[in-house]
Parts: structure tokens; C-alpha cells; sequence
């Protein structure tokens, strides 16, 4: 459990937020008895909002057997909370070498069908705080995240490693540096 203050936020208010990310469901390591375990747990800490953070398939050679998303995708419709599910996809999600827009397809429809709201190159308010579904950690898969078009939006800033050659504005940051949210600190 982390507690995080973003800057202008009235430290009165309080919001419980479930984060999953990296599923990767496939037997054995993440199949639909552990899967069922970690959503259970999640529902366990009544949070407020969840945000699902990606990398729901298995795209890896040392695997033993992806599961379909038509199985696992059910397991998350009992996912529930006052101010919604939210998703971005990760790179996996994308299918081998991100380059597989069906796959990216099935799986939105898949999520969709389960009442998450899939954040693609999108920022929706929720509560009075703004979520914008973007990331980006793959620079060589930059194409996908529609980062540019969000900055555009929001008026987000970009972060790269301080090597990071680009052709747009960005902020370099230092191996080590940090950047803290109130009671969360990031380390690059």
C-alpha cells in the first residue's frame, strides 16, 4: 500500500486505487484458479476505482500455454467499483513484435464486453481526477502509445531516459533521478 498525494490534491479526500498490471495469463504461472485469487484479493481492499496496467497476453517463448482471451477475459467482469475499471493495453497486447492490430482488437472487444473502459489514446475525468491512458515504456514501440496526441491534449509532459533521440519535446530524466507524488517517489 502506497499513499500518494498528486500536487493540488485536497489531502481530505480519500481514494482507494487497485492497480493490476502484468497478467501475462498463461498455464501454469497465471491460470484461472490464480487469476481468480488475485481478483478476489483485489475486491477485498473495496477500492474505489481499479486500473488495469496492461501486458494481459502472453506473447513469450518460454511459455506453456497462453490462455485464450475468450477464458480469461469473464474472470474479470466481477472486477467492480464505484468510479469504474479502466485499461491501457502493454506491449504485449499487441500481439508478436506489436505489430498485430486483430489481436489488439479482440482483446478491447473482450474488456469492453466486461464494462472496462479501455483508456486508448484517451483521458477520462473520474471523480474530479484525470486519468490519461497512455505510457510508453518501450521507445522502440513508440507508434502504438499515441503519446503525442495526449501531450497535445493534456498538456502532459513526455519522459525519457536522458539517451532518448527524438523528434518531439520531451523531458530528459537522469538515471537515478527522481521525481516524487506525494508519497510516492519515482526512480528512473
Amino acid at each position: 500500500r502506497y499513499r500518494l498525494t498528486p500536487p493540488r490534491w485536497n489531502p481530505q479526500n480519500r481514494l482507494r486505487i487497485v492497480a493490476l498490471a502484468d497478467f501475462h495469463f498463461c498455464r501454469p504461472w497465471m491460470d484461472e484458479k490464480r487469476v481468480a485469487e488475485i481478483i478476489a484479493a483485489a475486491m477485498a481492499q473495496k477500492p474505489d476505482i481499479i486500473v488495469l496496467l496492461g501486458d494481459y497476453l502472453s506473447t513469450m517463448k518460454l511459455k506453456w500455454d497462453a490462455l485464450p482471451v475468450d477464458v480469461w477475459s469473464p474472470l474479470l467482469s466481477v472486477l467492480r467499483a464505484p468510479l469504474g475499471v479502466h485499461a491501457i493495453l502493454g506491449n504485449h497486447d499487441y500481439g508478436h513484435y506489436w505489430r498485430q492490430d486483430a489481436v489488439a482488437g479482440k482483446l478491447i472487444d473482450r474488456l469492453e464486453q466486461h464494462d472496462v473502459q479501455l483508456l486508448r489514446n484517451l483521458v477520462t475525468d473520474v471523480g474530479g481526477l484525470q486519468i490519461v491512458g497512455v505510457i510508453n515504456t518501450h521507445f522502440h514501440a513508440d507508434f502504438l502509445s499515441g503519446h503525442l496526441e495526449m501531450a497535445d491534449a493534456t498538456g502532459a509532459e513526455i519522459i525519457y531516459g536522458e539517451a532518448a533521440d527524438t523528434e518531439f519535446p520531451i523531458r530528459r530524466v537522469t538515471d537515478g533521478e527522481r521525481i516524487s507524488l506525494g508519497d510516492v517517489t519515482l526512480e528512473f
